[in-house]
């Protein structure tokens, strides 16, 4: 199936960047919901280069906190739906290749087995020298 690259303006603000499977944007705003694909945000930034005020933007997740790569969005939450041109396009599977969605991994970080020994001395002398726990 063909995944069509749209930009979509949602009420919260957002700009995301996405692919989606429908291909018409009047078909889109005529759907209850839409799954998208690998959504980013589009942040612009000014800076100045050689004392001349430039504009441009950057990439960056649309949701940073989730292993996911494709939600489900209520047509309701969108004002408007376009199709993008080529140079965007380009630039957005570059960063979709090169910055893939981070797996998150919730472990604990481990701790030094050194380290893990002081903390264990110190634990001891606290609860009076006894190296076991009642």
């Amino acid at each position: 199936m063909t995944n069509y690259h749209k930009v979509l303006k949602l009420k919260t603000g957002d700009v995301l960047v996405c692919r989606c499977m429908i291909q018409r944007n009047e078909d889109l705003m005529r759907r209850e919901t839409v799954e998208i694909y690998n959504p980013v945000v589009i942040q612009s930034y000014q800076m100045e280069i050689d004392e001349k005020l430039t504009n441009g933007f950057m990439f960056k997740h649309w949701i940073e906190m989730t292993n996911d790569t494709s939600y489900i969005i209520n047509v309701d939450s969108l004002i408007t739906a376009s199709n993008l041109n080529h140079t965007i396009i380009e630039k957005y599977e570059i960063f979709v290749k090169n910055h893939p969605q981070e797996k998150i991994n919730f472990a604990s970080p481990s701790i030094p087995e050194e380290e893990e020994e002081e903390e264990l001395s110190i634990l001891r002398h606290l609860i009076g020298g006894n190296n076991t726990i009642n």
